[in-house]
């Protein structure tokens, strides 16, 4: 006979003789805030940017202050993943919105529903509180943006306008037009008090072709196309205040032109592989040495241009109008996960799935990066460790003065940044 008890034996047993087994809790209410069981899909920041939330694909939304960690709420209320919570605009209310296809409106104060939203056919993907708190706004699985009174928890709107699952929403500040972007790439315009739509944006194209010139004299032709690229995968995001869409997608691209060479001698020769290179190129890339060429040594004269290699587009918009605003290329040196748009678009976030977070300033073209440990070497060195599931960013959040930077990331982890010093403050 086997000695050895096997574990779900031993459970039944202790079962038996009324002692229930130890097992870890999630934190509860006055608890330290430790993240999530699973990936973290959404978060956000209370108006005052004290206060924050968090969804996941445990099922979990946790409410807790920004400042000590300590754990307010935890709902456990929701039957799918969490994709979207939000704060209401006087911060006194709080949303979720689970795959199951519901939206839970609560009271923060005291953790009390006041309103269960129901109608979407499918997961919620995104939701948030209109201007003034009363109604709130949602875009689903099912393609359907939907507007809901709070008072009596019924629908007041339902678009049916989009194809693919709509996945983010921004509302203007007087309340008075919306935008809505779907997995695809497509971005509706809202009139919210005619209730229809204004018009379509442009959306991100499977292939393009565009020209730039060099800082140092010359001319370049790229044209890329996504249909060759694995795993292709279009992110977007709007800004909060909906003036500006961001869509992203890795493409291959082949470079043709030529550019002038000053020379120079090796002691004044720096390795040019930052996106001062080019004038559109925005992040980082490590592209310069086989199509550029070194400069060092050499005499002035045209050099020609003729590569192939990976990048990714950034295209920034005006939903509204339709209108290209500016179109960047860039190598973030992973996989992008998450993006976000900040202050009407002058600023950009980069998720990637090596834990690596991005930070590009549009005017002025600079970008820095944020990792969570304390690794000296550059990104592009850090990569050859490949992507990491549970380091890979899910989701950003970001308090209105831009100072701080809630990161949800795939293991479960949530991370709190100061933008501002580049230090990490919990974790």
């Amino acid at each position: 006979m086997n000695s050895v008890m096997k574990p779900v034996a031993f459970v039944a047993l202790l079962l038996t003789l009324g002692v229930a087994p130890c097992v870890a809790a999630a934190p509860g209410v006055g608890d330290l805030y430790e993240g999530h069981e699973a990936g973290v899909c959404c978060a956000a920041f209370s108006p005052d940017g004290q206060r924050a939330m968090t969804g996941g694909e445990d099922k979990l939304v946790y409410y807790f202050d920004a400042r000590t960690w300590k754990v307010i709420h935890v709902w456990k209320d929701h039957e799918a993943t969490i994709h979207a919570v939000a704060f209401s605009p006087d911060g006194k209310l709080g949303l979720s919105a689970g795959g199951e296809g519901t939206i839970r409106v609560r009271r923060l104060d005291n953790g009390a529903e006041t309103a269960c939203l129901r109608g979407h056919e499918a997961g919620v993907r995104s939701a948030q509180f209109l201007p003034g708190g009363k109604q709130v706004l949602s875009g689903g699985e099912d393609g359907t943006v939907r507007r809901w009174d709070l008072a009596g928890a019924n629908q007041l709107d339902c678009w049916k306008e989009h194809a693919a699952p709509v996945i983010d929403l921004a509302v203007s500040q007087d309340g008075k037009r919306a935008c809505s972007l779907d997995e695809s790439g497509h971005a509706l315009s809202w009139d919210l008090e005619k209730g229809q739509r204004l018009r379509k944006a442009a959306e991100l194209d499977d292939d393009f072709k565009t020209q730039g010139s060099f800082p140092q004299g010359g001319k370049y032709t790229l044209t890329g196309s996504r249909a060759n690229v694995k795993d292709s995968r279009l992110l977007g995001a709007l800004s909060p205040d909906g003036k500006r869409l961001l869509l992203t997608a890795p493409y291959q691209v082949e470079m043709q032109g030529r550019r002038w060479n000053p020379g120079r001698p090796p002691s004044q020769f720096t390795p040019a592989t930052t996106h001062s290179i080019f004038d559109i190129f925005l992040l980082p890339i490590n592209i310069a040495g086989g199509i550029l060429g070194n400069d060092s040594g050499q005499t002035p004269g045209w050099v020609p241009i003729n590569s192939k290699f990976r990048t990714t587009q950034f295209l920034v918009q005006d939903p509204s109008t339709g209108a290209l605003v500016k179109r960047y290329f860039g190598d973030p040196y992973a996989n992008l996960t998450a993006v976000g748009v900040q202050d009407e678009g002058a600023r950009i976030l980069l998720g990637c799935d090596n834990g690596i977070i991005w930070f590009c300033n549009l005017s002025t073209k600079q970008s820095r990066s944020l990792h969570h440990d304390d690794d000296p070497m550059r990104p592009a060195l850090r990569n050859r460790l490949g992507p990491d599931k549970a380091s890979a960013i899910r989701c950003l959040a970001m308090t209105r003065n831009g100072r701080y930077l809630l990161v949800g990331h795939g293991g479960g982890k949530v991370r709190l940044w100061d933008v501002s010093k580049g230090t990490l403050i919990r974790s």
